[in-house]
């Protein structure tokens, strides 16, 4: 008895290392979307999830992200596809904020450098690609 139920568990052990335990996304990461930084200070971005509601705090936001001056960088999620935000809201919210070094990196509203919405129409029109500062 003994022998059959290490043999159980030595196999779903391997199973679970082998095949992944479904209860752990360790998956690589999905593109949400681009942010192109045209400007010359490192920006952080966030995206929001509860339209209409503005208030800024780290709660409300999610895939936060530092892009460097002069580049662009894609947000990605491990957990959530770009169809997924938008089963959320119909409207998807970035907010962009200054990042500097040695002050309060909490995103706020007084770090608050832009705001945008999208819909998903309006995005996939962009090419996924958000530019700050805005052309």
């Amino acid at each position: 008895m003994k022998y059959i139920l290490f043999n159980i568990i030595t196999g779903l052990t391997l199973t679970i290392l082998l095949c992944g335990c479904p209860m752990c996304d360790m998956s690589d990461p999905v593109d949400i979307m681009f942010v192109n930084n045209k400007s010359n200070r490192i920006i952080g971005v966030g995206i929001g999830l509860e339209y209409p509601d503005t208030i800024i705090n780290d709660l409300k936001l999610t895939n936060y992200s530092l892009i460097s001056p002069y580049s662009i960088r894609s947000i990605q999620s491990y957990h959530y596809t770009i169809e997924d935000f938008f089963e959320f809201n119909e409207v998807l919210q970035v907010f962009i904020f200054k990042f500097d070094i040695g002050n309060d990196l909490r995103p706020s509203e007084k770090t608050l450098l832009a705001y945008y919405e999208f819909t998903y129409e309006e995005l996939r029109n962009h090419d996924w690609i958000v530019v700050y500062p805005e052309e």
